[in-house]
Order: C-alpha cells, then sequence, then structure tokens
C-alpha cells in the first residue's frame, strides 16, 4: 500500500451508531494509506464527525467545528472537513455559518473521506456529499475499533421508519434499511477474529429488524445466528422500540446462551397524553403489559430505559403520572434526556411549552426517584457471584473497572473489582460482590 505522507486526525462526536461510522471514516483513510490519529495536535487534515440529535449534541459540534478553525487559522492545521449527522442536517448551511471549513461529508459519504483529505492537502476545495441516505447500502466491515479491543459495536441496520414527533434523525439517517443477515454475520466474524468477546447490537431501532426484509420483525432469527458465532461470549441488546417485541423475540432473549438479559428500550414517556403528542406507539397500559411479559419471560432481566421529560403539554398532573408510573416499573436503569426544540419536527410547533428552568427541575426529579431505585438495586446484589469482564486496571495497583451482564459499555456504572492476581483486559472473571458505592459496584475474584 502506497503511503501518504499526511495525517489525517479524527475527532468523533453523538452515540454509539456515530462511533461506528466514525470507526469506518478511519478504517477508509488507513486502507487509502493515510496515517490516522485522535489526536486534532498531531494532523494535517482534521474530520470531524458531527452529531446532531439534540440543542446541546448541535451546540458540541458547532464547538468542535470551531475548535478545529482555530487551529487552521493557527496554522497548525491545513484543513477541515466536517462529516456525519450535523453535516447531513444542514447541508451547506454550515459552509456559510463558518466560512472556513474545506469540506462537507453526509452520513451516506464517508467512502470519499479519502478524496475529500487528498483535495483539501492539494489546496483545492472537494465538492460537498451529501447522498440519500435510504439509497446507500450500510456495510460497517473493515473498521479501526476506538473501543477496547474486546468490545465493540455491531450496527444491524440504518435509519428509522418512526415519526416521532420530536426526533429528526429520520430526516438525515433515511428509512431503515436493514443489513442482510450473512453481512452482519461477516462483521460479527470480524469483530470476534480482532478479540471483541462482547457484541452490543445496534440501530435507530433493533426490533424492527427484518420488517423491510421479510414484512415482519425478525430480530430473534438474527440473535440465534449470530448466538453461534466463535469467540463471542455475550450479545447485548441495545435501541430496542418496544412495539416490536415479540413472543418469538421474548424466547430467544430468554434461552439463547450468549444473550445477556439486558434490554435498553427507550420508553420517552409513560403518560398516554405525552406519548400521543409525541406520536408514540402504544399506551400506558399496553408498556406495563410488555415489560411484565418480559420479566416474566427472561430470568434476572435488567431493562434500561429513556425519558424524555418537558414535553410540549406535560403538563404537572402528567408528570406525575410519569413519576409514579416508573415507582411501578422499577428500570434498573435509566437515563434522562430534557426536551429540546428541533427545527422541523411537529414538537417544535406544538401547544403548552414547558419553561426550561422547570424541564431541568422535571429532570432532577426524575434522576431521585431513580436514585433509589438504583440503589435499593445496587445494594441487594450484595453477597451474589456474577460474572464480570475486566475492562482496565485501575490507577490503585490490583484494582479494575469491571462489568457485568447489567453494564453496557459507556451509559452504565462499572464495578470496582479487586483481584489477587493479574488480570488481562478482556478477561472473563467469577466474583462475589462485596458491596456497593453509589450507582457502582465493589467486587473481589473468587
Amino acid at each position: 500500500m502506497k503511503r501518504n505522507g499526511a495525517r489525517i486526525g479524527l475527532v468523533s462526536l453523538g452515540c454509539a451508531k456515530n462511533l461506528v461510522d466514525s470507526e469506518k471514516i478511519l478504517g477508509t483513510l488507513a486502507s487509502e494509506g493515510f496515517a490516522v490519529s485522535l489526536d486534532p495536535a498531531r494532523a494535517d487534515v482534521l474530520v470531524v464527525n458531527t452529531c446532531s440529535f439534540i440543542a446541546s449534541a448541535r451546540e458540541e459540534s458547532e464547538g468542535a467545528i470551531r475548535d478545529a478553525l482555530a487551529r487552521k487559522t493557527e496554522g497548525s492545521l491545513r484543513g477541515v472537513v466536517v462529516a456525519g449527522c450535523h453535516a447531513q442536517r444542514f447541508g451547506m448551511k454550515i459552509k456559510r455559518d463558518f466560512p472556513g471549513i474545506d469540506g462537507i461529508l453526509g452520513v451516506s459519504a464517508f467512502a470519499q473521506v479519502a478524496d475529500a483529505c487528498r483535495s483539501v492537502l492539494r489546496g483545492e476545495a472537494p465538492p460537498p456529499r451529501l447522498l440519500d441516505p435510504s439509497a446507500i447500502e450500510v456495510r460497517d466491515d473493515a473498521r479501526l475499533r476506538l473501543t477496547r479491543p474486546h468490545t465493540a459495536y455491531l450496527r444491524i441496520a440504518e435509519g428509522c421508519d418512526h415519526t416521532c414527533s420530536f426526533c429528526v434523525i429520520p430526516k438525515f439517517r433515511g428509512l431503515y434499511r436493514s443489513k442482510k443477515p450473512e453481512q452482519i454475520l461477516r462483521e460479527a466474524r470480524e469483530l470476534a477474529d480482532s478479540g471483541a468477546v462482547e457484541l452490543n447490537l445496534i440501530a435507530q431501532d433493533t426490533t424492527y429488524y427484518g420488517t423491510d426484509l421479510w414484512g415482519k420483525p425478525s430480530l430473534s432469527r438474527l440473535l440465534r445466528e449470530l448466538d453461534g458465532v466463535a469467540g463471542v461470549r455475550w450479545l447485548r441488546l441495545m435501541y430496542a422500540y418496544p412495539a416490536c417485541v415479540t413472543g418469538e423475540l421474548l424466547e430467544a432473549l430468554a434461552t439463547l446462551p450468549r444473550v445477556v438479559p439486558y434490554v435498553d428500550m427507550p420508553l420517552q414517556h409513560l403518560d398516554d397524553d405525552v406519548l400521543r403528542a409525541m406520536n408514540r406507539e402504544g399506551d400506558w397500559a399496553w408498556i406495563e403489559k410488555t415489560v411484565r411479559q418480559m420479566r416474566e419471560a427472561i430470568p434476572a432481566l435488567v431493562l434500561r430505559t429513556t425519558i424524555l421529560v418537558g414535553f410540549p403539554g406535560e403538563t404537572e398532573e402528567r408528570f406525575e403520572r410519569l413519576l409514579e408510573r416508573l415507582g411501578i416499573l422499577r428500570f434498573e436503569r435509566l437515563g434522562c434526556f430534557v426536551y429540546s426544540e428541533e427545527p422541523g419536527t411537529p414538537g417544535a410547533h406544538l401547544p403548552g411549552a414547558v419553561p426550561m428552568e422547570e424541564r431541568r427541575a422535571r429532570y432532577e426529579r426524575v434522576m431521585q426517584v431513580q436514585q433509589q431505585v438504583a440503589f435499593d438495586w445496587t445494594r441487594a446484589r450484595i453477597g451474589r457471584e456474577e460474572d464480570l469482564l475486566a475492562d482496565a486496571e485501575t490507577p490503585e495497583r490490583g484494582t479494575w473497572f469491571a462489568r457485568s451482564r447489567a453494564d453496557a459499555p459507556e451509559v452504565d456504572p462499572h464495578v470496582k473489582l479487586r483481584s489477587r492476581k493479574r488480570l488481562k483486559e478482556g478477561a472473563f472473571v467469577r466474583a462475589r460482590i462485596t458491596g456497593a458505592d453509589g450507582y457502582d459496584l465493589l467486587a473481589e475474584t473468587l
């Protein structure tokens, strides 16, 4: 392979799906002979892979762009390429807002990143690449991974067919496209061959998988095939939309040995009026029934959800109903977002706006309720023996950051594990839970 003399830097922002995109960008650049770096100070050209999901994500993306352009002005960078969701969503407006940008690549144009960087290095302005994402085949092989070697994200689909009134993702990620199972299995084997023992399945909606291929949700079929991939010990389900939780899926989650009893299922709200305003499928009675069926079918199930507070029309009465129902369902894991008006969404034009100060106060109240639930559940695990995955050694000798089946990477707490013998990153060990430190657990190897 002919090596290029220039080094390309990357700033990766946003969720796990964006992280996979960043890994694709790095893999493409490396295959084209570029040296790559995550240190902007060592780059000749900097690619900023942006997020644009909510207001805070847009602010972070624009801040990263400003930082990159400041480096260019100082002379430490020869060029800046803006890629990803923010580029796809706002297109050439970004160029008008930030005239110093050299190139723009949307979410389906990562194959052109090497050509864009070569143009920048020649002093030329590459043409903007803002392709229709729905028309592009989704492939995630040949990545340079940014996760630890023993854990990886496996994207099974791209895009979204849902029309939630608060969300802009379908506008810039396109309609739902399931990967063919043979492609997913190839990528899973590639990840396993590179050392991954844990695969975290992601998509905008994982439970919708296969609807466009076979006319019905078919995630259970895919899980059965993935369960046979050599070298993989844990398969974890993320971003599950509750509308497509089927009996077949529950059976697969309950019986497949490598599928951990953990489901990340963002519900957004639990009040019927707010759910209707959000254009979400299902109501409280249906959600309660689904959660009950999941807990009955899957022993030791850990449920993670996401709640959105401060949506237009969320009165104090409706918010109190949300808190009450969170107390009924008692999710082991929960994340919360404050609603932000997204341009181009129906939610931005709904009446009954909640003042921002009140939205933030409601966020705090949700997290206070959840803290008690989480602490009770954590303390109840003291004394148990569990399998743990060693992530990394801490600065304290003989102590490791580890995770249990109940802990997804990046979003969940970890276990502080003491071991009398030296461990390897990515090793599975049997341990006893000895205590709790807030959300984190304490453990010792057996």
